[in-house]
């Protein structure tokens, strides 16, 4: 089997933190009492603000293209235990807000589309990878497309260690040389959960 070393995915990080409550002395109310012996209910409202997140993103996974294997079965091999970890205070949502390739490369979500040179599935997910083509088609949401539409990759991710798997899989055939490198970029935002 003929192996294709490709370097670097570089996860570009967009850690953006937000959160939809803000603190704010503002918006104080009064009343008056006119009667003795009356009173009035004080409601006091405390709003959480977030000052800063501390969550641990993956910025760069190597990984292998197996080329001439099974022809039904993905090729990318990428290192197990890779995950985003969640140190804030908070529980956080992670979101794929961009996805870039080296020019020439073409993102697809189907296996009739990989005949065209440089053209490749690339997935991520937080799940059990999948292993054939047919699998990765029925799991087309968690395969990425080039351009700035949002994907949601993880959701509810605990505060305090909190962790979301990133198993990257995909599939390339063709236009490629011993050697050849490429690379994809996903950008993540992190946001802060909205509490009640």
């Amino acid at each position: 089997m003929k192996t294709k070393r490709i370097l670097a995915l570089t996860l570009a990080v967009s850690m953006i933190a937000s959160i939809g409550l803000t603190a704010s002395a503002t918006g104080v109310e009064y009343g008056t009492v006119t009667s003795d012996g009356k009173g009035l209910d004080t409601v006091c409202t405390g709003t959480v603000a977030v000052t800063g997140l501390d969550v641990q993103i993956p910025t760069a996974i190597p990984f292998d293209v197996n080329i001439g294997g099974e022809a039904t079965a993905l090729n990318f091999v990428a290192p197990a235990d890779v995950k985003i970890t969640n140190r804030s205070a908070v529980a956080v949502n992670a979101t794929i807000t961009k996805v870039a390739a080296q020019t020439g490369v073409t993102l697809v979500k189907t296996s009739a589309a990989l005949a065209t040179n440089k053209s490749m599935m690339f997935g991520l997910t937080t799940e059990a990878a999948p292993t054939t083509v047919t699998a990765a088609e029925a799991a087309a949401t968690k395969l990425l497309s080039l351009g700035t539409t949002p994907v949601v990759y993880a959701e509810n991710i605990a505060a305090v260690n909190g962790e979301a798997a990133v198993n990257l899989f995909g599939k390339s055939i063709s236009g490629w040389g011993a050697g050849s490198v490429f690379t994809v970029t996903p950008s993540f935002t992190i946001n802060a959960v909205s509490g009640t």
